[in-house]
């Protein structure tokens, strides 16, 4: 099983044959631990310099990513952000530094990466595809940590400035969203179950549906996971740590375990996105829910 992200892309082109709308990875494979989702996988194809991160450890050979086209495609280059995109932590992070292209009709190429702080272009015989699998034979390890970092993989030309550029603007329209109400829909509910998050004057506060809640659903895998709201939780802003970091509204106080009528009281904090509305859970301090990726908690 593999688990799949789909993106709406935004940016200031329209789709061709060579776009990227879909990547999945193997499921052995885990992004680095950060409550704010610093190093998810979707950073590899967001067109931003913000990296996708996992431990040296848990990266094997026989590992891989797989790149879905929106249609079948006559690929020739490949423009790769290797490592982690910010000259301070370039050269202090792992990288690959051999990449292996497996085209979804069985050809092969490898291609040997130079190892700088830049977007590099690669050039190879040409093979039709409609989706491309990508792993790495080679890995260059960092002078300081041993994570393995890729920023960006595109088969559409791309250029530093904008990978800056449009990390910046992402900012932007996340504080555009904070000035107005954010609707989350509850994910695995049996009912259409929402609530809002409204903003006053620098201060935020959660609405349920419907009056006198005391709870809102946030996930209903095998158990029915909730959000005390009586008494109010604590709803803040995470603080951008780095260029790369984006603002994400951060709920803290306590969440219901209903499991056949077995209530469990515990500490809880959900990361929500301002930008689509998704949301991560924490219980414990341990990632138990993503709404971007629902059938990875069933």
């Amino acid at each position: 099983m593999k688990y799949i992200f789909l993106f709406l892309l935004f940016l200031n082109f329209n789709l061709t044959a060579q776009s990227i709308t879909e990547i999945s990875i193997s499921n052995s494979i885990r992004e680095l631990s950060d409550e704010t989702s610093r190093y998810s996988l979707e950073h590899i194809i967001d067109k931003t310099s913000s990296p996708w991160c996992i431990s040296g450890k848990d990266w094997e050979k026989q590992d891989s990513i797989d790149l879905q086209l929106d249609k079948k495609a006559n690929i020739s280059k490949i423009y790769l952000a290797n490592g982690f995109f910010d000259s301070k932590l370039f050269s202090l992070n792992s990288r690959p530094s051999k990449l292996i292209l497996k085209s979804d009709l069985g050809e092969k190429r490898e291609i040997p990466l130079k190892d700088n702080f830049n977007i590099e272009t690669y050039e190879f015989p040409s093979m039709n595809a409609s989706s491309i699998n990508l792993s790495f034979s080679n890995i260059l390890k960092g002078s300081k940590f041993n994570d393995i970092c890729i920023s960006e993989v595109s088969f559409l030309p791309i250029v530093s400035n904008d990978l800056i550029n449009n990390r910046k603007s992402l900012n932007e329209r996340i504080i555009n969203n904070l000035k107005k109400p954010i609707v989350i829909q509850s994910a695995h509910s049996e009912k259409d179950e929402t609530f809002t998050i409204l903003p006053s004057k620098g201060e935020f506060s959660l609405e349920p549906k419907t009056k006198n809640q005391k709870s809102v659903i946030l996930y209903q895998p095998y158990a029915i996971f909730s959000l005390e709201i009586s008494p109010s939780p604590k709803i803040t802003l995470t603080k951008n740590k780095n260029d790369y970091d984006l603002m994400k509204i951060k709920i803290q106080g306590r969440c219901i375990v209903n499991f056949d009528n077995e209530i469990e009281i515990k500490p809880c904090k959900v990361f929500i996105d301002p930008l689509d509305s998704s949301y991560t859970v924490y219980l414990n301090n341990e990632l138990t829910f993503n709404s971007k990726q629902p059938e990875k908690f069933q």
